[in-house]
């Protein structure tokens, strides 16, 4: 597959291919008989559908350009007018791009009762993005937390640029200061993290390790991941894929390192 930039969309992408080979195949089970349940070809909670899967799934994607327009312009916008209008509204729907995207990823864990939802909770709690989404974007005038109310406000003066010093004022003038670039960065990798367990927890479920599609599909989940942590993919001998690290000194799990010796293989070679 054509990875992009944003690794969140790179994962939307594989998952509705993946949800579109399973929709392929209830619609096939359908056609024999019409007992066939949707939950039982997904292997979704009965509470959930499909529908609510590829909901979630074009979320990911649709916020994913609000991330990408982000990262190019800032809170600024491309216009670089001196707009504070436009400062809050970027900034909001930053705030809640993210919100969104973590939301979506926590509802995926319940429909699909993958392990490690306990885990996920637990490492939200300390994503300093989510706590500035709900005390300047959401619950401003009420937010509550650990049965303490408060309320904040956001120093004008400091949104600017990426919003890398954020100024946010609780009641009793207690500051917090945030920047805003790093904490979306950190919080891209711990849903990197999330949405590859997903993913490969999914592409098991559904398909036999000796079939094509779970070859192809853990394949391209092979190429995310090392790209999500700052790989190069290029276009090898033959058209396989390679990964490459620009620099040695970064941190590169052992597995991605075990891997370097073999080949990746592209979807053609494996028809």
């Amino acid at each position: 597959m054509e990875l992009t930039d944003n690794s969140i969309y790179n994962y939307a992408f594989l998952l509705r291919s993946i949800f579109c080979s399973i929709e392929h195949r209830y619609q096939q089970r359908r056609k024999k008989s019409s007992q066939v349940s949707e939950s039982e070809v997904f292997k979704i909670d009965p509470n959930y559908t499909a529908e609510t899967f590829l909901c979630g799934i074009f979320l990911l994607e649709d916020t994913s350009d609000a991330t990408d327009n982000y990262n190019k312009f800032g809170l600024d916008g491309p216009t670089k007018y001196e707009n504070i209008g436009e400062k809050y509204l970027r900034l909001y729907g930053i705030l809640n791009a993210a919100y969104m995207q973590f939301i979506t990823c926590h509802e995926f864990y319940r429909m699909f009762k993958v392990s490690g939802h306990k885990k996920f909770k637990k490492e939200s709690e300390e994503l300093q993005v989510l706590k500035l989404r709900h005390t300047a974007a959401s619950h401003s005038v009420n937010y509550k937390s650990n049965g303490v109310k408060d309320f904040y406000k956001i120093s004008q003066m400091t949104l600017k640029g990426y919003g890398e010093k954020l100024h946010v004022i609780g009641q009793k003038d207690d500051q917090y200061e945030f920047d805003l670039k790093r904490e979306l960065d950190c919080f891209t990798q711990f849903l990197n993290s999330h949405l590859s367990k997903i993913s490969s927890t999914l592409i098991s479920r559904y398909f036999n390790k000796n079939s094509t599609h779970y070859k192809d599909y853990m394949a391209d989940l092979e190429l995310i991941d090392a790209h999500a942590i700052g790989a190069l993919i290029i276009d090898g001998a033959h058209g396989i894929k390679q990964i490459v690290f620009p620099s040695l000194d970064e941190h590169i799990p052992e597995e991605l390192l075990n891997s370097f010796d073999e080949e990746v293989p592209s979807k053609e070679n494996d028809k």
